[in-house]
């Protein structure tokens, strides 16, 4: 049961990936789409190693890091697509790399100043997961407050992929600051939250795709009525 419990992400996102076909959202969610197709794969290969200590470990971290990769580009995906019309903002392009560079600063300041209770290769794991996970909260942060100064109108599908990666993202970097200050004896309460807070993301992301009353595959627009 709990084996079960562990890859219900799994069966989701596979469920999200069939959703985003049928919706040809590898058309204008390209990594969106390419971040949900690698989690499926990912979930396939963490349940062949599951048996594997040190075999699971390395999967689970190995494609972790290519998970924050992918939903890094599927959020900056996202801010492109808000940002695409608003040309009177010339500083938009400054925005996301901004971002990226703070995350990236305060989450070696933190490193420095609060020593993670880790072994050796994980600490630069957990340090890269921090500074990504600050990129994400700031970049939905930044998100929800220019879009209502600068009127913007987002498509149900941005709503979703932002909404979901912001709150993962903020919980994820709460957990993973415990888990660097308090070692292994957080691991088992970091893994329960960070599988429910996924859980959570995977259903936003599979409401917001969902299937149009009115089309079976209606086109994936820029604005939404």
């Amino acid at each position: 049961m709990m084996l079960f419990v562990r890859y219900i992400p799994f069966f989701l996102q596979a469920f999200l990936l069939w959703l985003l076909f049928r919706r040809r959202a590898y058309c204008t969610f390209p990594f969106f789409f390419a971040y949900t197709a690698f989690g499926v794969a990912a979930g396939a290969a963490r349940f062949v190693v599951h048996n594997r200590p040190y075999a699971r470990v390395w999967t689970y971290w190995s494609t972790d890091a290519v998970y924050i990769l992918l939903g890094t580009l599927a959020l900056f995906e996202v801010f492109q697509g808000v940002f695409r019309n608003v040309t009177r903002v010339w500083w938009r392009h400054l925005l996301f790399p901004a971002v990226i560079a703070a995350g990236v600063f305060l989450s070696i300041a933190r490193m420095q100043a609060v020593p993670p209770q880790v072994k050796d290769y994980m600490i630069w794991i957990i340090t890269g997961q921090v500074a990504v996970r600050v990129a994400q909260v700031i970049t939905f942060a930044a998100l929800a407050s220019l879009t209502p100064l600068l009127s913007l109108r987002w498509p149900q599908h941005s709503i979703g992929i932002a909404a979901g990666f912001g709150m993962y993202a903020t919980i994820m970097l709460l957990m993973t600051t415990k888990l660097s200050d308090y070692g292994a004896s957080f691991e088992y309460m970091w893994g329960v939250v960070s599988l429910t807070a996924y859980d959570a993301a995977l259903l936003i992301w599979m409401w917001s795709f969902r299937p149009s009353q009115s089309s079976k595959n209606p086109p994936l627009g820029i604005t939404q009525s």
